[in-house]
């Protein structure tokens, strides 16, 4: 608390986990550092604070949240999810992030334009569901090791053309693209345009199917599933 500035700086992938809400208020700064990892498990940053007040995550950083907040884990604004700190200024500069809860979340309005990586590990057994609140694209690497990606009305896209930048997938673990009888958002994946052909998976289904496709591009282009 008081005027004190917080920074996150972890090496050797270790990472800070909060095991309690932590409460920020005054006038400092809370920063993730490039190469750190913030776990706020189902906890947030709570506190008020003046408007000189600001959160940072920065390039290179990476936030985890099991929080299932229905407005979202990640906010630019707002006292819900893993970040609750009113009035302060929010910036996420392309970090990482991972949903880790064990029932149903929603992703948050701060995950729009580029993100650096994606990671669904939703273990929920009543639902394992992680839902998309805006569209966005994934610079580096989508991991679907468990849950499903719901990306609803907004098209998300993975424009990291290697063939290995989508780890995961399965009936378990896929984008959910439409429900039963309606197609929605789109997933999309970039083709590469060298080492051509190159095989991609597209790990889609609806609300009630699994039903992933390959593809092998053979020229440059961006890969839509609509």
């Amino acid at each position: 608390s008081g005027n004190i500035d917080w920074i996150i700086n972890t090496q050797n992938g270790s990472t800070v986990r909060l095991l309690t809400n932590l409460s920020f208020n005054g006038a400092g700064s809370f920063t993730v550092e490039s190469g750190a990892i913030m776990d706020f498990q189902t906890f947030a940053l709570t506190g008020t604070v003046n408007a000189a007040a600001v959160f940072l995550a920065t390039n290179g950083s990476h936030l985890i949240s099991a929080n299932t907040a229905t407005l979202g884990c990640f906010q630019a604004s707002g006292t819900t999810g893993s970040i609750q700190v009113a009035y302060a200024s929010r910036t996420f500069t392309s970090p990482s992030y991972t949903f880790n809860g064990t029932n149903q979340q929603w992703t948050g309005n701060a995950l729009t334009s580029s993100i650096a990586n994606l990671t669904i590990n939703n273990t929920g057994t009543t639902s394992s569901v992680v839902n998309v609140s805006n569209a966005f694209t994934i610079a580096n690497v989508l991991t679907l090791t468990s849950g499903i990606l719901n990306i609803g009305n907004n098209n998300v896209t993975l424009t990291n053309s290697a063939a290995n930048s989508l780890v995961g997938g399965s009936s378990t673990a896929y984008v959910r693209t439409g429900n039963a009888t309606t197609t929605l958002g789109r997933f999309g994946r970039a083709i590469a345009t060298t080492g051509l052909p190159i095989t991609y998976l597209l790990p889609v289904g609806n609300s009630t199917s699994y039903m992933p496709a390959t593809f092998t591009g053979l020229q440059n282009a961006l890969l839509p599933r609509t």
